[in-house]
């Protein structure tokens, strides 16, 4: 990640972080500042990353589509 500026012109109220590695782990600060300078917020938080998805358990129950009908999974 940069630590440049971000400026959403879209006024979304939305952050988005794209590109994170493992490397980028850590404490991070956000400042936010409206456009006239009045209002100013500052946040910050611990960003932690997992190095694989967890294993999720197998569904063994529910249902599928067949010719357009809910069936059992069995």
């Amino acid at each position: 990640m940069d630590a440049s500026r971000f400026v959403d012109t879209t006024a979304k109220s939305m952050l988005t972080i794209s590109a994170v590695g493992l490397a980028d782990r850590g404490r991070l600060e956000c400042e936010a500042l409206s456009r006239i300078g009045g209002t100013r917020r500052a946040s910050s938080w611990t960003l932690c990353l997992l190095a694989a998805m967890p294993r999720l358990p197998a569904r063994k129950h529910g249902y599928r589509q067949a010719k357009g009908k809910a069936v059992p999974l069995e």
